[in-house]
């Protein structure tokens, strides 16, 4: 759309702006529009061709993130009564004396901050009823001036008129068509009627065309009277509240957006601490759990290693036993080996071979201890030798010599061995490793016969009896047995 260069716009987005399919171009012309600025102004400043800057502006309007605003109207200069001859020398004078005695005077206290209460109304005084000073009272301090830079070449240091007092008298020019009469009076839309009386007289004696008189200030002097007039039509101009109103809506507006947009940058810069935090402490977490990890796994080699070193001196020590005839030091290694690693099935097949093996060897000594001492005539010292001998190696032998043996003082040991025996040699006949003659098969069966009469199992030691007596039929002390079992 063409656009009048005279137009004014301003940003007022409704949509978050990372939600805006802006391109860069685009988005730097919508950063230029914190304030009411001018179409000309805009297209000179954000450093793009008119044709793309247009095109940007034409695309930010119609996404309705830029509003156009018509131009402010002048208000009409004030008619100055003609003033000629001595009284206008007069009053020229009058007012250069006053203006050099303003300068001598103290700057005058800044407006309060906007969390300060509102001024009071004095009394016998109208309050202002005007919507803008109904919705704010007070500005806050007034924004700082613009001003040129200091390589200006049109700054003068030789002038009466300071330097930093030049660059704010050119950078206003520079501005002259865009600025509103709030910045033409350097104070906020939101300041109350009395800010801006007593900004304008600041304003009025700063520039006054009077306030160098004879001091010849060259351009600056058209600068000064310039400055004067606009800044009494400004203050003419803000006396009407309707004037005011919008102004103070469009500075609420870009406060508001600017808090909107400040809120925005904090929750965003929020949202990336906390995530560079989460990221931090999820990154040290993985470290120490690798180092966890690292350590527990050297504490798991170094017990592996200390394991293998036992185990091996566990085994050398087996072995060394077994070839020394010490069966029992054997299998005590094997089984202090077999704790170890208790999943190796060699050494439990080693510890099961030494055991069986040291149990066999000790029951045949007691064995043989205890035939000795029967032989003798000492069958009462034999009685614990053949029960260690039927605990240690339970074979039918000696479960059936420890049963009848048992049997006087201890019938339910002595039943347990006999019953032991019988299941013995039932798996010897099954297995067919029952390699017994006749007459020791008689002698082994007269020996449980003997035991079970001695518990009180008559069937039983009856049934034991004629098994021995088929062994050996018309044995005398066989027949004598079974003559001596009498059933119920």
């Amino acid at each position: 759309m063409p656009w009048d260069p005279s137009s004014r716009v301003v940003a007022e987005p409704s949509t978050p702006l990372h939600e805006l399919p802006l391109s860069p171009g685009e988005f730097f012309v919508l950063s230029r529009l914190d304030a009411p600025v001018k179409v000309a102004d805009l297209l000179r400043s954000c450093g793009l061709p008119p044709v793309e800057a247009e095109a940007a502006l034409d695309k930010l309007v119609g996404l309705g993130v830029v509003k156009v605003l018509a131009a402010l109207p002048e208000p009409p200069p004030r008619p100055r009564p003609p003033a000629n001859g001595a009284v206008a020398e007069r009053k020229r004078q009058t007012l250069v004396a006053q203006l050099a005695a303003a300068r001598m005077r103290p700057e005058p206290t800044p407006p309060p901050s906007p969390l300060s209460p509102p001024s009071p109304t004095p009394q016998g005084a109208a309050p202002e009823s005007s919507r803008a000073d109904e919705i704010v009272q007070t500005g806050g301090p007034p924004p700082p001036w613009p001003r040129v830079g200091v390589k200006d070449p049109r700054l003068q240091p030789a002038l009466a008129i300071s330097v930093e007092e030049q660059q704010r008298i050119l950078a206003l020019v520079d501005k002259l068509e865009d600025l509103s009469p709030y910045e033409i009076l350097g104070i906020w839309p939101t300041h109350d009627m009395r800010t801006i009386r007593r900004a304008y007289h600041e304003v009025s004696r700063d520039f006054h065309p009077d306030s160098y008189f004879g001091q010849g200030i060259g351009e600056f002097s058209e600068h000064l009277a310039v400055l004067f007039r606009r800044a009494t039509q400004a203050h003419e101009a803000l006396r009407a509240p309707e004037v005011r109103a919008p102004f103070v809506d469009a500075e609420i507006a870009r406060r508001a957006e600017l808090a909107r947009r400040a809120k925005q940058v904090d929750d965003v810069v929020r949202q990336q601490n906390e995530l560079r935090e989460a990221q931090a402490e999820a990154e040290a977490a993985a470290r120490r759990h690798e180092r966890a990890t690292r350590r527990a796994a050297r504490q798991r080699e170094a017990l592996d290693a200390a394991m293998r070193v036992q185990l091996d001196a566990y085994v050398q020590e087996a072995v060394a036993a077994e070839q020394a005839g010490n069966l029992a030091r054997a299998a005590n290694a094997w089984r202090m080996a077999l704790q170890l690693v208790p999943q190796d099935a060699t050494l439990r097949d080693n510890w099961n071979r030494c055991l069986e093996v040291a149990r066999s060897k000790r029951a045949a000594q007691a064995f043989e201890r205890a035939m000795t001492l029967r032989e003798i005539g000492q069958a009462a010292e034999a009685v614990p030798l053949l029960v260690e001998a039927a605990v240690a190696h339970p074979t039918v032998d000696n479960l059936a010599h420890a049963a009848e043996a048992i049997a006087p003082k201890d019938k339910a040991q002595a039943r347990q061995f006999a019953l032991g025996a019988l299941e013995a040699l039932r798996a010897e006949d099954i297995a067919g490793t029952n390699k017994r003659r006749p007459t020791d098969l008689a002698r082994l069966h007269v020996m449980l016969a003997r035991a079970f009469l001695a518990v009180g199992q008559q069937h039983t030691a009856r049934e034991q009896a004629s098994i021995a007596d088929r062994h050996r039929p018309g044995d005398p002390e066989i027949r004598a047995l079974l003559n001596s079992i009498k059933l119920p």
